[in-house]
């Protein structure tokens, strides 16, 4: 029978180049890091655990870990922390368990994986890389991909990801359903390289172990030895399922309560993990992941008080790790103003001020000047955007020697950064479209309210930090709109700009002028100077040779 690892080789003989390019790449990663699987010289392991920040910092998640591991049908391990204690020895098909304390922890359960196996169904895994969005930065490549749950009429996501060093090809992080690792202070084992230090975040309760011995195994059969006495009546276990799979085992619930709440979505969904215990009781729940987080903490209280019937395996209850997903619907408080969600203020300004984002556009070109600080002083440049329709456009702006452009011909993006100043020309393009796209974001994560600027009463849309009377950081972002729905201001890098004078083109209003400040001063200001229909323009106006690139590295629409 062929194992795992063998089964992936497999898979990925006759797939494409980037099959090679990403599973075999993990593979590798995977093999140098993973030391239950054959082949592994016989190896004692002991690791001590302490919680990894000060949140989780307790003496409950604290501990050691200790394994004797000769094949993968032959080992044992020693797992203890202040109220949990679980010896098991696995020979053959014979097993021996002894526990003290009823309830196996998750993040317990978690950060032996992430020691042992930190990947523990590549199979799964590898079909999901393969479909990831991949990006490189600082010499590490990173996988990531959403994992969705339903309660049979909702869906929510939750990301998940891996992540590889480029120049020693050792795994760095990962996460998914039931399963994180974090490494780091990688050394030699025979062949295999094994980080010492590994952090995992189980339900959300992050712990480090500290490998303290990892050494040859001695040869003692007695170590394996499965006649042992005291053995559990009934072995603990802890399993996997699918939402809908766990809610067949739901005892009617009563329907949630909501509160009222001032800001953020009033209709939408929320998931989180759960661990449900042998008797139907969860147990522990996860980070929540919401359209709105002024629920959590009336969400937590309502999962924690729902009651399973006890999951069954060969007609044992065991304990069950599920995703859950709630639907809400609330409403504002007595006299609170009820705003619309962030996507569609967004959605609504686009269409009104983007030339490229109008009802039945024609092609066009539209020029602007722009005047600002560079390397040699303060210089004039220019800005052109041309657009013949959502997957021919260019946009670009110059100064001096310096250029910014971005492009896409069909399926293909083009981006070029050349020049000292091409980062000044950079702003110039978000400036000019500051609204974000539709799929870089989350709704939750915005906060919308009302706020008189200059003697305007406009509605802000904004996410990030702010100063207890309404200022945003340099880290945060906002956009503020007029009662029509035009985008008149927005703040971004700690930059704010202004967009005034409005002039209508084919049914859409565009700013003429716009001023960007910085701390309050004058900083950059863009003018437009004509925009004209645009007729017999080529591909390869679309087209920059060798500039190449991929869409998901900005959350700028275009």
């Amino acid at each position: 029978m062929l194992s795992w690892i063998g089964f992936v080789l497999l898979l990925c003989v006759p797939l494409t180049s980037y099959c090679e390019d990403s599973s075999s790449r993990l593979l590798k990663a995977v093999q140098r890091s993973t030391l239950d699987q054959p082949g592994t010289r016989p190896f004692h392991l002991k690791a001590d655990l302490a919680a990894s920040s000060e949140p989780n910092r307790s003496p409950d998640h604290s501990g050691t870990i200790e394994i004797w591991w000769s094949s993968p049908t032959e080992w044992k391990r020693d797992l203890k922390t202040p109220n949990f204690h679980l010896t098991e020895v696995t020979s053959g098909s014979k097993h021996w368990q002894h526990t003290d304390g009823g309830y196996f922890p998750e993040w317990l359960r978690e950060i032996y994986s992430a020691i042992l196996h930190p990947v523990p169904d590549f199979v799964n895994l590898s079909e999901k890389v393969k479909a990831a969005e991949v990006r490189t930065v600082l010499g590490m490549t990173h996988f990531s991909w959403m994992e969705f749950s339903s309660n049979g009429v909702a869906k929510k996501s939750m990301g998940a990801g891996i992540a590889i060093n480029d120049q020693t090809g050792r795994l760095i992080y990962g996460s998914g359903f039931g399963w994180s690792f974090d490494n780091e202070e990688y050394s030699s084992f025979h062949n295999l390289s094994v980080a010492r230090r590994v952090a995992s975040a189980g339900l959300g309760t992050e712990v480090t172990a500290r490998i303290t011995i990892l050494e040859d195994l001695d040869s003692n059969p007695a170590i394996f030895d499965t006649n042992l006495p005291d053995a559990d009546p009934h072995p603990l276990h802890t399993v996997l399922l699918n939402e809908l799979e766990l809610r067949k085992n739901l005892l009617p619930p009563s329907e949630p309560e909501w509160p009222r709440l001032k800001d953020g979505p009033l209709e939408g969904v929320l998931t989180t993990e759960i661990m449900v215990d042998r008797t139907g009781r969860v147990r522990d729940i996860g980070t929540l992941v919401s359209d709105n987080p002024g629920l959590n903490d009336e969400a937590g209280k309502y999962i924690r008080s729902l009651q399973f019937q006890p999951y069954l395996v060969s007609g044992e209850p065991v304990q069950a790790l599920s995703r859950l997903t709630l639907s809400f619907k609330t409403a504002r408080p007595a006299g609170e103003e009820t705003f619309d969600s962030a996507r569609n203020y967004f959605e609504h300004a686009r269409r009104l001020t983007s030339p490229a984002a109008g009802g039945n556009m024609q092609p066009y070109i539209l020029h602007a000047s722009f005047e600002t600080k560079t390397t040699k002083g303060v210089q004039k440049g220019e800005y052109t955007d041309t657009w013949v329709s959502e997957s021919e456009w260019c946009r670009e702006a110059v100064i001096l020697d310096s250029r910014y452009a971005r492009c896409r011909n069909g399926e293909k993006w083009y981006l070029l950064a050349k020049g000292p100043d091409s980062p000044e020309l950079q702003v110039v393009l978000k400036a000019i479209e500051p609204i974000p796209s539709a799929d870089t974001f989350v709704e939750s994560d915005w906060r919308i309210n009302r706020q008189n600027v200059g003697g305007r009463s406009l509605i802000r849309v904004a996410t990030g930090h702010e100063s207890s009377d309404g200022v945003l950081d340099a880290r945060s972002r906002g956009l503020w709109f007029d009662s029509e729905g035009l985008l008149v201001r927005s703040h971004f890098n700690g930059l704010d700009t202004v967009q005034f004078q409005f002039q209508e083109f084919h049914g859409v209003e565009i700013p003429q002028h716009i001023r960007i400040l910085s701390n309050g001063q004058l900083a950059m200001h863009i003018d437009v100077t004509r925009i004209e229909p645009a007729a017999n323009l080529s591909s390869a106006a679309f087209t920059i040779t060798g500039h190449e690139w991929k869409r998901q590295f900005t959350d700028e629409a275009r």
